[in-house]
């Protein structure tokens, strides 16, 4: 990708006409759709005076004939910045013309004010989050790949002090969240419920399983992964081999129809949120265990599309099959904030 100056006319290859930027060199992209479309930077090299983002930039499809039916334009709106900044900043992308209507743009848009003489705008592609997994290949293995999460996945109770989150899980699946961190409580014995310390999250555990099995088996979801971390929140009011062995049953012992027919989900909710297409049907009646990967490694990621993969912060291998070698990576140590990570035999 060549650089451009903005004042020259565009190559034939980009897909965009770009206005409203004076002394940035601006490169498009001419290679697959999940590059960058467009990088336009300004360095010291040019004048001080030019090159700022004083107006709202222009983006128009390319095109021979101004007059062709469907081309796009859009309009990327400046946000305001005192000064210069320190962090790219999201500008809002507003569709032009017969296509003001539309929602959703197909790129995002990006802009760094560093100093007058150091300023950059990025154009990168939208990409659909609930499904992006499926463009990297099996053979790629997790621990090769960022995988997004969220602390205290289910804690939307208790601000301030136990609140963490504000979207349900279905929510946070499809905006592209891989990993979630779910912390557990036994009530009257039996149920696994979600808290945050002493604060009921007023979620059960076979809410999850259901919410999970659901998107994991959707046409979106099949080529996803996720990872649980699971965690005993009351391990001081409750026996830690009590809990080990209702997370065990909660994977084996249930169907998937069973486990969504037993909560009274139907194809279009779960626990008021409506579901992906293609959720499972009565037709679905394997043991929910083969949607776990229960092994201890780091697996790739054509083991485990579709799948749960358990990381476990509880139990010592009783009751479960093949012990801590089968209840998922099963840390030997859990060190208290250590930000540079560690190591485990």
């Amino acid at each position: 990708m060549a650089p451009l100056s903005s004042n020259s006319a565009p190559k034939p290859t980009p897909t965009w006409h770009i206005s409203n930027l004076t002394d940035f060199d601006i490169r498009f992209a001419d290679a697959p759709a999940n590059e960058i479309v467009i990088e336009a930077t300004k360095h010291a090299t040019h004048s001080a005076q030019g090159g700022k983002f004083r107006k709202d930039v222009s983006l128009t499809e390319a095109s021979t004939d101004s007059t062709a039916e469907g081309q796009q334009s859009f309009t990327l709106k400046r946000p305001f910045t005192l000064g210069s900044a320190s962090k790219w900043t999201e500008m809002r992308i507003v569709a032009n013309g017969a296509n003001k209507a539309r929602t959703v743009t197909p790129f995002r848009a990006f802009q760094l004010k560093a100093s007058n003489t150091d300023q950059r705008l990025l154009v990168v592609p939208n990409r659909n989050m609930a499904s992006y997994l499926k463009d990297i290949p099996d053979s790629v293995h997790l621990s090769n790949i960022l995988l997004p999460g969220t602390h205290d996945s289910m804690a939307v109770h208790g601000f301030p002090f136990a609140q963490c989150q504000r979207q349900p899980l279905l929510t946070q699946l499809q905006a592209g969240i891989r990993v979630i961190d779910v912390r557990l409580a036994i009530v009257n014995g039996t149920t696994l419920t979600c808290y945050h310390g002493i604060i009921n999250q007023q979620t059960l555990f076979s809410d999850i399983l259901a919410t999970l099995y659901a998107f994991l088996q959707s046409e979106e979801g099949k080529s996803e992964c996720v990872v649980m971390s699971i965690k005993q929140e009351d391990f001081a009011t409750n026996p830690a081999a009590l809990f080990s062995q209702l997370v065990h049953d909660a994977i084996f012992s249930s169907s998937l129809d069973g486990n969504l027919k037993d909560k009274g989900i139907s194809k279009r909710t779960t626990g008021g949120q409506p579901l992906p297409p293609h959720s499972p049907t009565a037709a679905a009646t394997s043991s929910s265990r083969s949607m776990w990967y229960l092994e201890n490694r780091v697996p790739s990621l054509g083991q485990v599309r579709g799948k749960i993969i358990l990381f476990s912060r509880f139990g010592d291998g009783t009751g479960w099959e093949n012990g801590i070698e089968g209840m998922g990576i099963w840390n030997t140590t859990w060190p208290n904030s250590v930000t540079p990570g560690w190591n485990w035999d």
